[in-house]
């Protein structure tokens, strides 16, 4: 449920129509810059270090607890996640990877493969938390490209404006759509797509709020696969606050 994307055309003319291109290309970013205002009114996010509580729900009625620590500021990160009475942790601190089982600080290589933990998986978790739940500021990260249209359309029978990403081909290759209610520019959910079509990816309907770090996080997301709808599952926010 981790991805990346969007669609980008600039057409540069001569005279007026290079102005048509420039005013245009305005209405993208300036729709984000809302969305972006809603949910970081003080512009705080980026700057601070988060604890988050989410508890993930899956189709087929597994729970799983995750407590991580997200630090904007200088990539550190955690993610501790308890299986069978026991909490596995891992993470990057100061650029170090560490992991532990129980009390234990150094665990077997068997431990690690049962609890997942590695470097590579800690940095996807560190990636995928940090840009799922710091939407839409993460919007703003280097390599994020905003389509300078904006359209209207009907998203789980709501009227929503329609704010399309892409990114440069080293970051993801996913089309990112992000839609937001049209009078106070919160985001409602959004899309992901791995073709051209926009046939294959899921998409993500957001519920209620919880303020971290005087930021408006949205509640819940729910999954749902492209095409058919299958739900997916959903991640709930227990609780959440920046220190």
């Amino acid at each position: 449920m981790q991805r990346i994307a969007g669609v980008f055309l600039v057409v540069l003319l001569i005279g007026a129509s290079l102005g048509v291109a420039r005013s245009a290309a305005s209405e993208g970013d300036e729709l984000l810059a809302r969305t972006i205002a809603y949910h970081d009114p003080l512009g705080r996010w980026m700057q601070s270090r988060i604890k988050l509580t989410v508890e993930g729900r899956s189709a087929d009625g597994r729970v799983t607890l995750r407590d991580c620590t997200i630090d904007n500021r200088n990539g550190d990160f955690s993610i501790a996640v308890a299986k069978d009475g026991v909490t596995a942790e891992q993470g990057w601190t100061q650029g170090e990877y560490w992991c532990r089982v129980g009390e234990d600080d150094h665990p077997t290589e068997a431990a690690r493969r049962e609890y997942s933990l590695s470097p590579d998986r800690a940095r996807l978790m560190r990636d995928y938390m940090g840009y799922l739940w710091g939407l839409p500021m993460k919007l703003r990260d280097p390599g994020t490209w905003v389509d300078p249209r904006v359209d209207e359309a009907i998203f789980r029978g709501q009227k929503v404006l329609v704010i399309r990403i892409r990114y440069d081909p080293d970051v993801g290759d996913d089309r990112w759509r992000i839609f937001v209610d049209p009078d106070d520019a919160h985001m409602v959910g959004y899309a992901f797509y791995h073709d051209q079509e926009e046939t294959d990816g899921e998409y993500i309907v957001l519920e209620g709020e919880v303020l971290v770090a005087d930021a408006k996080i949205p509640r819940s997301r729910s999954w749902y696969r492209v095409g058919d709808d299958e739900y997916l599952g959903t991640d709930v926010l227990v609780k959440g606050a920046g220190f």
